[in-house]
């Protein structure tokens, strides 16, 4: 089972926004992913499986709200995991 990371920023275009949001980052609570909420983004990892469900189900909180810009980062691995230096090629 691999990890991933998606993070997701969401702008709804509507003076009434944080209803949105708030309902956004509700629908992506699941035991087996970690939700962290920035500022500007929330980050969620996971198995990857379990991740895309749960950003299925919040998009769907999209549906009826307001319009909206959602930027997703997919990662495909943990963002919270540290990077081998393989990553940076040979020095």
């Amino acid at each position: 089972m691999s990890l991933w990371s998606v993070e997701a920023s969401l702008y709804p275009l509507d003076r009434q926004y944080i209803p949105a949001i708030e309902g956004f980052i509700a629908a992506l609570a699941h035991p087996e992913l970690t939700v962290t909420v920035g500022p500007m983004s929330t980050r969620i990892e996971g198995p990857r499986a379990v991740l895309w469900e749960r950003l299925e189900r919040a998009l769907d909180t999209l549906e009826e709200g307001p319009r909206a810009a959602l930027v997703l980062k997919v990662l495909t691995f943990p963002a919270t995991a540290p990077h081998p230096d393989a990553a940076y090629g040979a020095p």
